[in-house]
């Protein structure tokens, strides 16, 4: 059976730090695994992996490539009943991911990257996020202790792989 991989992130970028884990990952594992990566703007180019652009527009800040995400997930989601696998980055598509979990039946792994600590109002939606729907993930990764930690005090059992 083939084993497909939907990774969903807002971008894939060249000098981002999630980009690069999702790039070195998918690098890794292309040979076992077909994996698509949806995102609303690439500048990483791969033939291990297949891209997939949420929209050609969106050239806005990080939030809106988060809002357009989330929308084109909840939108589209029969284009996602095929996959093995969700694997999403950022915290407030838990929801979507959620959505099509339970309609198509397809399991999601969440990398947890970390809530930032410093005070910024838009981060409330992230933790709340975070408390109502990691215990519902399939299964939580944690990039680091730190982040480990911060995960399960969200209620998500955790497990730690280094980048």
């Amino acid at each position: 059976m083939l084993v497909r991989i939907a990774v969903i992130h807002p971008r894939f970028l060249k000098g981002g730090g999630v980009d690069t884990v999702i790039h070195e990952v998918c690098k890794r594992l292309h040979h076992k695994y077909n994996i698509s990566i949806f995102t609303t703007e690439a500048t990483f180019k791969s033939h291990e992996v297949q891209i997939h652009l949420l929209g050609d527009t969106i050239k806005d800040g990080y939030q809106t490539r988060i809002l357009w995400t989330l929308i084109h997930m909840l939108t589209h989601q029969g284009m996602f009943k095929d996959y093995s696998l969700l694997w999403i980055h950022s915290i407030p598509l838990i929801p979507a991911a959620l959505k099509i979990k339970k309609r198509f039946r397809v399991p999601i792994l969440f990398t947890f990257h970390g809530i930032r600590t410093y005070p910024d109002p838009r981060l409330i939606i992230h933790k709340l996020v975070a408390k109502l729907t990691l215990s519902r993930v399939d299964r939580v990764v944690g990039v680091s202790d730190f982040v480990t930690r911060e995960a399960e005090e969200y209620g998500a059992e955790t497990v730690r792989i280094y980048n």
